[in-house]
């Protein structure tokens, strides 16, 4: 990829992983519910989730090029229907303690993993700024190094800002259950739009 174009693709990668969608949602909503150690334990999963994820990413869009094209339209009709389907898991338990069955490993593995926003941001990454200059496995693998500023990085900084308001949450939280949830339905009503 051309120097000029670096710059451009961190940045995208740094707005892109900041702004809320559902890993970073569910980082925030684990890190005001739960202890350190559970809430520690999602990120790991969504950790692991991002990276098995923009891995088989990367290999399958270096295998079929420019046919991942014709499928990403379609991800974003699973990934909306998923992130509702985690909006109403939210709304329907608001304010209720001791219903945090969302947080753990294998929960944070499975949402990264599926995660629409990450996979359709990955592969306009891998399709954008990488493939057109290179088709090296290697340059692709540098491309996923960067993402982690995207990814789990990005998720460990909303999990702490949920720590942070962990006193808030436990005075306010069916409000703030019912903010999460309509963020969530926002994020699926754009993605739908196309304006992720």
């Amino acid at each position: 990829m051309p120097v000029t174009m670096w710059s451009n693709m961190v940045m995208l990668i740094v707005v892109v992983g900041l702004s809320p969608g559902p890993a970073n949602l569910l980082a925030m909503s684990a890190g005001m519910r739960r202890d350190n150690h559970r809430a520690l334990a999602t990120w790991a999963g969504m950790a692991c989730g991002f990276f098995t994820a923009a891995l088989g990413l990367a290999l399958a869009t270096r295998a079929v090029g420019p046919l991942v094209d014709d499928y990403v339209k379609w991800m974003r009709f699973v990934g909306a229907a998923y992130i509702l389907w985690l909006a109403w898991s939210i709304f329907r338990h608001r304010g209720e303690a001791g219903t945090d069955h969302n947080t753990s490993f294998g929960h944070g593995f499975v949402v990264q993993l599926t995660n629409a926003k990450m996979i359709i941001f990955d592969l306009t990454v891998f399709t954008t700024f990488v493939l057109p200059y290179s088709q090296r496995f290697i340059d692709l693998l540098e491309a996923i190094a960067w993402l982690v500023i995207a990814g789990p990085v990005a998720n460990a900084l909303w999990l702490m800002a949920g720590m942070w308001m962990r006193g808030l949450f436990e005075r306010y939280r069916r409000v703030l259950d019912t903010i999460m949830a309509c963020a969530l339905l926002l994020c699926a009503i754009l993605l739908l739009f196309n304006a992720i």
